[in-house]
């Protein structure tokens, strides 16, 4: 597994052999985002751990994850997720998963795991570390316990 820096404010990390790419696309001093892409599996699990990792050993305690471009989504991928998202939990912060693509979608409606993470639609819900309210009045957002 590798880390690559893109530009200052752009990091991808990618491993040789592996069907998923993952880029920060923000790094703040609390927040982050990433961008997930390819297949989130056994193998490729363990980057997208390290990853996550990362953000909270450097202070980053609000982490949104855009899972738009996941093509495939097994329980390891998933369990993955679930992991850090209690991660975050114990260091008071919050994991958000953004824009789920189908196949992600699907699995995590299949295990019941929306009962578990924060999962929102809107990709710019965890950009000040709050749920942003919605016109509705509504955050976008589930959380539940």
């Amino acid at each position: 597994m590798a880390s690559t820096l893109v530009s200052p404010h752009i990091q991808t990390w990618a491993g040789h052999g592996l069907t998923i790419t993952v880029t920060v696309t923000m790094r703040r001093s609390r927040r982050a985002a990433l961008s997930l892409s390819g297949e989130l599996d056994l193998a490729s699990a363990p980057l997208l751990r390290a990853c996550l990792e990362n953000q909270l050993d450097t202070g980053r305690r609000y982490t949104r994850v855009d899972l738009s471009a996941v093509t495939f989504v097994d329980l390891a991928g998933l369990t993955a997720l679930l992991t850090a998202h209690e991660a975050y939990q114990q260091r008071h912060g919050k994991l958000v998963l953004v824009a789920l693509s189908p196949s992600v979608q699907r699995l995590v409606s299949l295990v019941g795991a929306e009962d578990e993470l924060l999962i929102s639609r809107d990709r710019d819900v965890v950009d000040s570390g709050q749920a942003q309210p919605k016109a509705d009045g509504g955050t976008g957002l589930r959380l539940m316990q």
